[in-house]
C-alpha cells in the first residue's frame, strides 16, 4: 500500500474494505479515510479497459448473455432516458438554442430522444459495438475520443451543456478526466454527471446487494462528499448534489426476500396500489442522501 493513494483526494490514508469483486476476485475494494471515496486496486490498464468496452462485456455479464437484445436494453432504459431528458430540459429553459454534448452516450438513446424533441446534440462513446448502435440510430455526430488522452481543439469552448450518465464511475483517472471535460464548455457552461452513491441506504441493509455493487466496470464509488471534493479539486464552482432513486421499493423488497437482482425486469416504479408508498420511500432517501444515484450539476 506503500505507492498507493486516493484517485479523489491524493491521500495515502487508506483501508481495505472488501476483497473481490462480484465478477473478478484478484481486485480489491479500498476506501480513503480523508475523503471517504472507494475505489478498485489494482486499477485496469487502458488496453483492458478498451476491450472490454468495445467487446460490451459488462451489458453482456448483466443480462447473462453472449449477444445484445437492444429492445430489452432500450425497454429496461425508458424510464431513465424519459428522467434524464426532463432534467435536461430543466437545466436549459433560459437556453433556446444549447450545443450539448454527452459523454459515454452509449447505445444512443438518449441522443435518439433528445433529437426527436429538437436539441442540437453530439455524442462521445469509447466502446466500437456501442458507438456502432448509436449511430444507425442517432441522426447526430457520435464521436470515439478517450478524454484523458486527447482533448479536440475544435471542441474546446464549444459546448453549452454537458452531460454524463453512469460513466464517471469508470473512469480510471477522474481528475485528470473531470479537468479535460471543462475545457469543451462554453465560459457559461454547465456540466451535469450522474453516478451511483456510495450512500445508497441498501448497503448496509442487504449483504447480498453489498456484494453485487462493487464490480469491475465501476473503477470508482462516489458519495456525496467525495464528489463535491472531487470536482472542487477539477476547478469546477457552485456544486449543487441532489439525490435520485431510481429503483423502487419493489426492488428493496426483492433484495431482502430474494437476495438478488432483477435483471430482466428491473422495478423503477411501484403498482398502483403501493404507488403512494414508494413515492414516500423515494423521496425520504432522495432528501437524506441515500438513493441509489446522486446528481452533480456544476460549472467552471
Amino acid at each position: 500500500m506503500n505507492n498507493m493513494f486516493c484517485i479523489v483526494c491524493g491521500s495515502q490514508k487508506l483501508k481495505l474494505v472488501k476483497h473481490s469483486v462480484r465478477d473478478y476476485d484478484d481486485v480489491d475494494v479500498y476506501q480513503c479515510q480523508c475523503c471517504g471515496h472507494r475505489f478498485l486496486h489494482p486499477l485496469p490498464d487502458e488496453n483492458r479497459l478498451q476491450a472490454y468496452y468495445d467487446q460490451d462485456t459488462q451489458t453482456k455479464a448483466v443480462y447473462n448473455s453472449k449477444s445484445i437484445n437492444l429492445r430489452k436494453i432500450m425497454a429496461n432504459s425508458r424510464y431513465d432516458t424519459a428522467r434524464r431528458v426532463e432534467l435536461l430540459h430543466k437545466e436549459t429553459s433560459n437556453n433556446k438554442q444549447p450545443l450539448v454534448l454527452e459523454i459515454g452516450c452509449g447505445y444512443g438513446f438518449f441522443i435518439r430522444e433528445t433529437e426527436r424533441l429538437g436539441y442540437n446534440i453530439e455524442g462521445i462513446e469509447i466502446s466500437a459495438s456501442r458507438r456502432r448502435i448509436a449511430r444507425r440510430l442517432c441522426n447526430s455526430d457520435i464521436y470515439h475520443y478517450n478524454l484523458v488522452n486527447e482533448i479536440p481543439d475544435e471542441m474546446i469552448g464549444k459546448y453549452d451543456v454537458i452531460v454524463m450518465f453512469q460513466v464517471l464511475e469508470h473512469i480510471p483517472e477522474p481528475v485528470l478526466f473531470l479537468k479535460n471535460v471543462g475545457r469543451l464548455l462554453k465560459k457559461t457552461g454547465k456540466l451535469i454527471i450522474e453516478v451511483p452513491n456510495l450512500d445508497d441506504h441498501l448497503l448496509n441493509l442487504n449483504e447480498e446487494y453489498f456484494n453485487f455493487f462493487y464490480q469491475t466496470a465501476h473503477v470508482s464509488y462516489y458519495s456525496p462528499k467525495s464528489l463535491r471534493i472531487l470536482l472542487g479539486n477539477c476547478g469546477y464552482k457552485s456544486v449543487d448534489i441532489t439525490g435520485c432513486q431510481r429503483y423502487s421499493i419493489v426492488n428493496m423488497m426483492n433484495w431482502i426476500i430474494n437476495r438478488k437482482p432483477q435483471i430482466d425486469a428491473p422495478a423503477y416504479m411501484a403498482s398502483d396500489g403501493i404507488r403512494w408508498l414508494d413515492d414516500y420511500y423515494k423521496q425520504k432517501l432522495i432528501n437524506e442522501l441515500k438513493s441509489d444515484t446522486i446528481i452533480a450539476i456544476t460549472s467552471k
